[in-house]
């Protein structure tokens, strides 16, 4: 089982979240690597609402181990682009509006 089932699996999510769809982005690399998904989950953890994003990477390398992963930089650049775009009115990416509309 991976970290990302493990800390789902901890969550209570809310029934209407509960299989999210894969939502586009572009992360920290170079050439194909460089657009990659993920899922938001939405839910609770003893009481505390919380969010769990999980990169699933692209249909073609889905397949493949560690789907998705480009790296730590990419999670902490996820976040600070989203906190970004919402505090200086910028355009979002469908990865973006799903977070902004789970929170």
């Amino acid at each position: 089982m991976s970290t990302p089932d493990i800390v789902v699996n901890m969550m209570d999510l809310t029934p209407a979240m509960a299989n999210p769809k894969p939502c586009s982005y572009l992360a920290v690399a170079d050439g194909e690597k460089q657009l990659n998904m993920a899922k938001v989950y939405a839910g609770h953890y003893n009481g505390t609402a919380c969010i769990t994003i999980v990169k699933c990477g692209t249909e073609e390398e889905q397949k493949g181990a560690k789907a998705g992963n480009r790296g730590k930089r990419d999670s902490q650049v996820i976040l600070m682009s989203f906190f970004q775009r919402v505090l200086f009115n910028d355009r979002f990416c469908e990865l973006d509006y799903e977070i902004f509309w789970k929170m």
